[in-house]
């Protein structure tokens, strides 16, 4: 790995261990929150990459319902700062839409360029199409949701119901917040900053709260997040790191990821007897893979680590 890749990395780890001393109480995070709305312009947002897991959650829902899916119920693990997919699935006709976050991170300034993209992609339009759908008139309230309220005003009129400080690994939040006749619950590049003992609860409590035909979608990014944002840094980067220097480098809320692998996954949804099945999205090409075998460490020898996107469906 070049020095300066190096060096990226550790400057990376040190401001997101500063930003948790400093933006720890709840004045600092809302401090937080009006920083990052003040430069939420200048992001590039689409939803090009949310628009599998929610073909796959409206495949079934239209193969339940047929054409109008007003009494469908979707749940989110993990809301973000977006609302990508729950958007998606309104403008699609989904009658109602729960998300719910460990964190209060959702920011309104991303909603609405979202919401924005998506009337501006000619992806959602094609999808649309291929489901019969006009929805020309529910994306023109897509590009006036500038002029709306507050975050949770614009949450009432999008119709999606928000559960901040959510703990679902505890079953009595899970049986408070999640309707009683959800059809899909659903994560997007989620499962991966969880740590494995809390997932495994969550993945108990999801199939103990709503048994029956009741089916869940999780799409997990089992790459080095980094990878996404310096560029050069290979895929699989993080796993060069034993488990304490990987805690030092980013044991913080804003970058931790579990570092499981496709094994870990069986491994968990197996042990706690769970019906599911894996696909595989996305592999490294070979000479990526040969070069991560030459760096990883002891902890994920004999893994499959060319695996750096999956799928996970339960209850299928």
């Amino acid at each position: 790995m070049k020095k300066n890749t190096q060096i990226r990395i550790i400057l990376t780890s040190l401001v997101n261990w500063f930003r948790v001393a400093v933006f720890s109480s709840k004045f600092t995070k809302k401090l937080e929150i009006k920083i990052i709305e003040s430069r939420v312009r200048r992001l590039a947002m689409s939803p090009t990459g949310y628009i599998p897991i929610a073909k796959a959650i409206l495949d079934h829902l239209f193969a339940k319902y047929g054409a109008n899916l007003g009494s469908s119920v979707v749940f989110e693990i993990g809301t973000g700062r977006h609302l990508a997919v729950p958007l998606i699935l309104r403008l699609f006709g989904v009658g109602r839409v729960v998300t719910a976050d460990i964190e209060d991170i959702l920011i309104r300034a991303q909603i609405v360029l979202m919401a924005e993209s998506i009337a501006a992609s000619e992806e959602i339009l094609a999808l649309a199409r291929g489901y019969g759908l006009d929805i020309e008139e529910k994306l023109h309230l897509f590009k006036r949701l500038e002029a709306t309220g507050d975050k949770f005003e614009l949450l009432r009129l999008l119709g999606v119901d928000f559960h901040p400080e959510c703990d679902l690994s505890n079953s009595d939040a899970v049986e408070r917040v999640i309707p009683a006749k959800t059809d899909v619950a659903f994560s997007s590049n989620v499962l991966e900053h969880i740590p494995p003992d809390t997932l495994t609860l969550i993945f108990k409590n999801l199939v103990a709260i709503n048994p029956g035909d009741f089916i869940q979608y999780h799409h997990v990014d089992l790459a080095d997040h980094l990878s996404h944002s310096i560029p050069g840094l290979h895929p699989l980067n993080f796993y060069r790191y034993s488990s304490a220097t990987w805690a030092i480098l980013a044991g913080n809320r804003y970058m931790y990821t579990n570092r499981l692998t496709l094994n870990d996954y069986s491994s968990i949804l197996e042990s706690a007897v769970i019906d599911h099945k894996i696909d595989v999205l996305k592999k490294l090409d070979e000479s990526e893979f040969q070069t991560a075998r030459t760096f990883c460490a002891d902890d994920f020898i004999g893994k499959e680590i060319n695996v750096v996107r999956i799928s996970i469906e339960i209850g299928h």
